[in-house]
């Protein structure tokens, strides 16, 4: 079977073009891989891929300049068949022109004739062989891009395969890496609604801070209210004072001029005096209770005192045996 040049060169362009086209399927696999890819193991299979595109690629590269210099052989060896050919033709025709004339005789003519047959018989055994070497060189061929051509879709697949499942398992840990960021998250907000013991010393010192000065100003206001209610006090008594002093100013003279009306006076004045002891009574009772409760909140001061003497003592043991508890759980837990 004759294959010309053209024929050899349009296989392996076929064949090259194929292996061409499953390098960029392999390239489009690799970059959309490199867009999906989070972790480590896709990467590791990013690179194998890479890997086996640059041996594609090599054997490539290697196929074509093989093609290109078998070709340019080719086409050498066709230039020279076609030019024997041509002198053979030339030698045939010379040759039946010189059978066709008669001329026998001529011993060089002949001698040239046999030398040009032997040469014209080489020839054709280079082309014999040549086309061996030829049809050998094709097959060879043939038998490397069938063997790409059938390697290829095979490690294709399993890169597909594996690309796949990369892409399942990447899916799979960032779904388990939310939910566990999520449960990171609900205890981090637990942990962050439980104070600590330093913000519990902060907060006790500030609530002690802030009942000292409302106790303060509560002093302060009960005893300006106390002051006022005293100063009213003694104003009424001293206004009501006043008034008695005046009505006695007044109705002295008047009253003295007569004995009932001196009588009439007495017994008022009696009156007088009689509802100021009253008032001073109430009065001298209503200090009293007061001296009684003061007496009572004294002893009330003196048992919270001491409560607190005995709640700052027992805080203050507990505090240390909390500090012991996280030294021995220190130890227990080792470096």
């Amino acid at each position: 079977m004759h294959l010309s040049v053209n024929t050899v060169g349009n296989i392996v362009d076929i064949q090259a073009q194929e292996i061409a086209k499953v390098t960029e399927k392999y390239a489009a696999m690799s970059i959309s891989k490199t867009e999906d890819s989070g972790t480590t193991d896709l990467l590791h299979a990013l690179t194998a891929l890479h890997k086996q595109k640059a041996t594609l690629q090599s054997r490539i590269s290697k196929l074509t300049k093989e093609r290109d210099s078998l070709l340019n052989k080719l086409t050498e060896i066709i230039e020279k068949i076609k030019e024997y050919r041509a002198k053979r033709e030339a030698i045939e025709s010379s040759f039946k022109k010189i059978q066709e004339i008669g001329i026998n005789d001529n011993d060089s003519i002949f001698k040239r004739l046999e030398e040009l047959l032997f040469v014209h018989d080489g020839l054709k055994e280079q082309e014999h062989h040549f086309r061996e070497q030829c049809k050998s060189d094709l097959n060879l061929f043939r038998g490397m891009l069938q063997e790409v051509e059938d390697d290829a879709p095979a490690e294709e697949e399993d890169c597909v395969k594996e690309y796949k499942e990369q892409k399942e398992a990447v899916i799979r840990m960032r779904l388990q890496l939310a939910k566990k960021n999520r449960i990171i998250a609900s205890l981090m907000r637990q942990m962050d609604d439980v104070p600590g013991r330093s913000e519990l010393t902060q907060y006790q010192r500030r609530f002690m801070e802030l009942y000292n000065q409302v106790s303060a100003k509560h002093k302060e206001t009960k005893q300006y209210y106390t002051l006022y209610n005293t100063l009213d006090d003694t104003k009424l008594y001293i206004s009501k004072e006043l008034s008695l002093l005046n009505s006695i100013q007044d109705n002295y003279n008047e009253a003295m001029a007569s004995s009932s009306g001196k009588e009439q006076f007495l017994k008022q004045f009696e009156t007088i005096v009689a509802g100021v002891k009253r008032n001073k009574a109430m009065v001298e009772k209503r200090c009293t209770d007061e001296k009684n409760r003061r007496d009572a909140l004294s002893r009330q001061l003196v048992i919270l005192v001491e409560q607190q003497r005995k709640y700052v003592a027992a805080v203050r043991q507990l505090t240390i045996e909390c500090r012991k508890n996280e030294a021995l759980l220190a130890q227990l837990r080792g470096p």
